[in-house]
């Protein structure tokens, strides 16, 4: 698997295309292939004399060079598509365009799916979240590119394509983005920062998953190959995931639906604070806090002053006016 970065004019292609579900990209995408090859390749190809509009499309614009991976709201749009070389685009067929772009450019050989179906884990699962730092996405597609021979061919080869931006390097404007936590198994702990947390999926990479808010999972076999060690201690007590929560009450009986292992159960910090920590699947620990602003409001329904909530919570005057000012 090679990869090298190389700048494109922009492109459009002709081609069809199917909605995939999410995950099931490496069935339906080959059952896509072999459905439409009975349609509209098998006789073309014994006799390659087209007798359609969209027959002559395929051979004069090699639909079937490429694929199109493009985003949709359930999925993705799978294309398969060809350089598109001008004329009328026949009913059945759409265009589909990439703006002037760097790519990376990555290539292998072997067998098909096989081959491209691996690649492709590897651009996502290991690529993505190590050398693709440096790039953002140009775009919300990415091509994949075959050759003509044998797809069965152990010298057989295909690529995908991503296009990308490269991130401009400025000294000085380093900030922090976000916490990533190893985990052993994905599923459950998306499940668990779904259901107990609330907190939903912005960017879903298989071994790299980022939620709202900036926490991203990363498997542990992945992890390990990154940091280039397999010593990784799990679990410890030298950090937490920190929340906050304006209704304490409800959200513990919240969690009593699910079988939660606690650092310790609700209590009130000296400050009024009240605070509950938890385990997630990997023993990480969770800290629910409740809201300062909370705090000052309760301590004022009680009767306490302004003054008297700061001294009682150890906070400044000023935090306390600007809670009360904003809401």
């Amino acid at each position: 698997m090679n990869v090298t970065y190389e700048k494109k004019n922009a492109m459009t292609f002709i081609g069809f295309h199917t909605e995939i579900r999410p995950n099931e990209g490496y069935q339906k995408c080959p059952e896509f292939w072999d459905k439409e090859y009975n349609v509209k390749y098998a006789r073309l190809w014994q006799t390659m004399k087209p007798e359609t509009p969209i027959e002559e499309a395929i051979l004069a614009n090699g639909i079937g060079m490429f694929a199109i991976c493009s985003e949709s709201e359930n999925g993705f749009a799978y294309w398969i598509a060809g350089l598109y070389q001008g004329g009328e685009v026949p009913e059945g067929l759409e265009l589909y365009s990439f703006p002037a772009s760097e790519w990376a450019v990555f290539s292998t050989k072997g067998p098909m799916p096989g081959s491209l179906q691996t690649l492709n884990t590897y651009v996502w699962q290991e690529w993505f979240p190590t050398e693709g730092k440096r790039f953002q996405a140009n775009g919300m597609a990415t091509l994949e590119v075959y050759s003509a021979g044998d797809p069965q061919s152990q010298e057989y080869e295909s690529g995908i394509w991503v296009p990308v931006k490269r991130l401009e390097v400025r000294m000085g404007t380093t900030k922090f983005t976000s916490t990533l936590i190893a985990v052993s198994d994905m599923e459950k702990s998306k499940q668990f920062y779904r259901d107990v947390l609330c907190m939903n999926v912005v960017a879903d990479f298989g071994a790299n998953v980022t939620l709202d808010g900036g926490l991203v999972l990363q498997t542990l076999d992945t992890w390990t190959s990154f940091i280039r060690t397999d010593n990784v201690v799990l679990p410890n007590n030298a950090g937490e995931l920190y929340f906050e929560e304006e209704d304490m009450d409800a959200f513990c009986e919240h969690l009593k639906q699910f079988d939660i292992r606690y650092v310790h159960p609700l209590f009130e910090h000296r400050w009024g604070q009240r605070v509950v920590r938890f385990y997630d699947p990997d023993r990480h620990i969770i800290e629910v806090g409740e809201k300062l602003d909370a705090v000052i409001l309760r301590f004022m329904e009680r009767g306490l002053s302004a003054e008297e909530t700061a001294v009682r919570m150890d906070i400044p005057i000023d935090f306390v006016t600007a809670c009360l000012e904003k809401g």
